[in-house]
């Protein structure tokens, strides 16, 4: 049950990374920031690529992008995104990362794992 969990984490912290020190290359020309005239809701947010194979969505490239832009869209609705200028250092964030998924984690029963524990889809 903690996979989702380790999966998330795992990503947010990778695509920081990147986004951070843009290395590797080849992985930072792919995350290109979505212009500010689309419906995304923030500036921060990845341009997810669109693939037609469902098995593609798999790809690494797809699943971060859309992992960080819930996060990203989660805590600027909140009002604490650290993700604006990426100054912070990668330890910081990896921790404001657990810290957000394990608050997801326990939304539910505090006992009992539910599916809205595992879903990072009810952001």
């Amino acid at each position: 049950p903690v996979l989702p969990f380790y999966h998330n984490l795992y990503l947010l912290n990778e695509i920081f990374k990147i986004k951070k020190y843009r290395y590797p290359i080849s992985l930072y020309t792919l995350l290109k920031n979505s212009p500010e005239s689309t419906r995304c809701c923030q500036k921060n947010n990845i341009v997810i690529p669109h693939y037609k194979l469902k098995m593609s969505r798999q790809q690494f490239l797809y699943c971060g992008s859309s992992v960080w832009n819930k996060f990203n869209n989660k805590t600027a609705s909140a009002g604490s995104n650290f993700l604006s200028d990426l100054s912070i250092s990668s330890c910081i964030a990896k921790h404001r990362f657990q810290k957000f998924l394990l608050g997801l984690q326990s939304s539910g029963h505090s006992e009992l794992w539910e599916d809205k524990n595992l879903n990072f889809e009810i952001l």
